[in-house]
């Protein structure tokens, strides 16, 4: 028997069928896969100084303003931005914002961080690049 992280739930199996929640799950591994720098992304619009998009993947169209000097990204509950898929780790990486500048780091992620396809420990990011976390493709937009 679990409890969910999120809900308060008990359940048996691998989720809560009350809400979904994967994160008591450990982090499955996968293969990054092709960018999606196609006519999904194009329309995109920022919200906010920086924000990232979920161009592809399951939370498709959700956007996160990045208006705070630390973002943690991350499939447990608490992270500013929560990916649940099991591809992506509990604390996956984070985005640092100074001033005009806004750094992505990983933190030691299972399966990696990779910008426009490359995988990175540490990249500035720059406007309209995809940043890749499991199986999400996020498009960082700089207004």
């Amino acid at each position: 028997m679990r409890i969910c992280s999120i809900c308060g739930s008990k359940y048996e199996g691998e989720y809560c069928p009350h809400c979904a929640d994967l994160t008591n799950q450990s982090t499955t591994t996968f293969t990054p896969v092709t960018l999606s720098h196609g006519a999904e992304s194009e329309n995109i619009e920022a919200h906010g100084k920086f924000s990232l998009t979920v161009v592809k993947g399951p939370q498709i169209g959700d956007y996160f303003v990045l208006d705070a000097p630390l973002t943690s990204i991350g499939r447990d509950s608490k992270a500013d931005i929560f990916l649940n898929d099991r591809t992506v780790s509990r604390e996956h990486a984070q985005i640092v914002v100074s001033g005009d500048t806004v750094l992505l780091k990983d933190l030691g992620s299972l399966n990696g961080t990779y910008l426009d396809g490359k995988l990175v420990d540490e990249a500035e990011l720059v406007s309209g690049e995809i940043l890749q976390i499991g199986t999400f493709q996020l498009q960082f937009l700089k207004r």
